[in-house]
């Protein structure tokens, strides 16, 4: 018949596939004959094709790659569901290609056609994509039954596909991202709950902060360092034909970034129910190495030195219009990616008796240095202007005011190089005399002290400089080490089972201490 014809044609192009164009096409063909072909084991050995020809999979895997196969089966599935209901009229070609296969009939042909000459990460995507075409968008589009088989067998994949050391890898993990982003919403509660998220976990915070897919660490922020330039009128420009806005747009819309909402929220749900606790100090270390190199990598633009009030006034017309409002996009959302972790972290440590007894001041501690170094994004919004930032917020410093030691250990971190004066400066004493008590000294005495004449000699070298502001006699401060004043270094790329993190050993009071609790406060905003 024709489809056989057609079917081996395509087959044979897709082993010769050479250029991305013509690979392009081969797989929008591939669409329109899934749909077409009568026989289930034709549809079986096209999708084993798919999964599996070299020409698709063995030139350097990247994010396109999986996105664009499961939207192949996405759209085929949405375009025999849509031929399926308007069956009282005739499909297209219905003459040529012989009638269409029924749903069941055509989904069972496609599962099995991901057998074990591709990698279970790809199966994942197959399965993601019929669910998405059928199920998506309130469709219903399956029988009740096959639904729950697909819904167990995608749960069933990603679990083996994470527990399996052999096949992980960057490609692996990304295939995992897309396709769970996709299908989370569609998966019954009962199936959710079925994830493995001690292993899920450290995947999706590593694939949006730490790929190259991703955020990548934040190193994208120092690189536009070089393409911000001074003007006409002594403005800086950041054109849109600059390398680091293509960059910028790149990373705008990946599919990874595009999916931050459902991907932070998959985060939250598996922090929530990992058992491990190692997993959960090992992502809550993740997060922190990630907003403290985002920091530092801020730091190194020029862009950090303009005040938002003064936007106006020192870049240029089409950077305002364009490329900065695209990169303050992208960090709020990475913000608010953060935030939602975080929240459900803090939500863990408060309900969780065995987490938080040994956990609690760590979390606070790490928590309030996450949003310290993310506070040049907050900045911009304002502390009341999300709700989930002020909840977190307020539940690590009152976490925090539960444990003195740690909380004045926190207070000496961020305290800075110099603290101000907050006494009147002393007048210099001449160090041969001892001071007298006016009190004690005999009205003769004070009647030839006001008569003489004080002497013009020069200050003695331990008098103060009348520039030098002197130290209060009533604040002690202990002394430290400026390490965590001073610029954070480059760290290695962190590895979640390898991570350490101090203990302490909870100390209670019968009440926290209220005057604490508001230094807290008052000396976290100042900073």
């Amino acid at each position: 018949m024709a489809t056989d014809r057609s079917l081996a044609t395509l087959l044979r192009a897709l082993q010769g596939a050479s250029s991305g164009e013509e690979l392009s096409r081969l797989l929008d063909s591939a669409t329109t004959l899934l749909t077409l072909l009568t026989n289930p084991l034709n549809v079986s050995l096209l999708t084993s094709q798919l999964l599996s020809t070299p020409a698709i999979w063995n030139p350097p895997q990247n994010l396109q790659t999986a996105v664009r196969i499961l939207a192949l089966f996405n759209s085929a599935s949405v375009r025999l569901l849509s031929t399926t209901v308007n069956a009282n009229q005739p499909p297209p070609r219905q003459s040529q290609w012989g009638p269409n296969l029924g749903i069941e009939e055509w989904t069972t042909a496609v599962v099995k056609g991901a057998d074990e000459r591709s990698p279970r990460a790809r199966h994942a995507l197959v399965l993601g994509g019929l669910l998405l075409g059928f199920e998506g968008h309130d469709r219903r589009g399956l029988p009740a039954a096959l639904r729950r088989k697909l819904e167990s067998a995608a749960v069933k994949t990603i679990n083996l596909t994470l527990q399996d050391a052999r096949q992980r890898g960057v490609a692996t993990d990304q295939a995992i991202v897309v396709a769970l982003c996709q299908v989370f919403d569609l998966l019954d509660p009962a199936e959710r709950m079925g994830l493995d998220c001690d292993l899920l976990l450290p995947t999706l915070v590593w694939a949006p902060f730490f790929s190259i897919e991703g955020l990548h660490r934040g190193y994208f922020l120092s690189t536009i360092d070089r393409d911000v330039v001074e003007g006409a009128g002594k403005k800086f420009d950041w054109s849109t034909k600059s390398t680091t806005y293509a960059q910028l747009q790149t990373i705008a819309l990946s599919p990874i970034i595009e999916s931050l909402g459902p991907l932070s929220r998959i985060a939250a749900i598996s922090i929530e129910n990992a058992r491990d606790t190692n997993t959960l100090a090992g992502t809550l270390q993740d997060l922190f190495e990630f907003s403290r190199s985002l920091c530092l990598q801020w730091r190194q633009n020029k862009l950090c030195e303009i005040d938002p009030t003064e936007e106006v006034t020192y870049l240029t017309e089409e950077t305002l219009r364009t490329p900065v409002p695209l990169l303050w996009r992208v960090l709020r959302s990475t913000m608010f990616a953060i935030v939602i972790m975080l929240r459900s972290y803090l939500g863990r440590v408060l309900s969780d008796q065995r987490l938080g007894m040994k956990e609690a001041p760590t979390v606070a501690v790490q928590t309030l240095h996450i949003l310290r170094n993310l506070y040049f994004i907050s900045s911009r919004l304002g502390s009341n202007a999300f709700s989930q930032y002020v909840f977190v917020y307020l539940s690590a410093i009152d976490i925090l005011s539960q444990y003195p030691i740690q909380a004045e250990a926190f207070l000496h971190d961020i305290r800075p190089n110099t603290s101000p004066s907050l006494s009147p400066p002393q007048p210099p004493q001449n160090s041969s005399s001892p001071p007298q008590n006016p009190t004690s000294a005999s009205p003769a005495t004070l009647a030839s002290s006001k008569s003489s004449k004080p002497p013009t000699a020069s200050p003695s070298p331990s008098s103060p400089s009348p520039r030098t502001p002197p130290s209060s006699p009533n604040i002690s401060t202990p002394t430290s080490t400026p390490s965590s004043t001073s610029s954070p270094q480059p760290y290695p790329q962190p590895n979640s089972a390898s991570l350490s993190r101090p203990s302490y050993e909870p100390l209670r009071p019968p009440s926290p201490p209220r005057q604490l609790t508001l230094s807290l406060r008052l000396r976290f905003s100042n900073s």
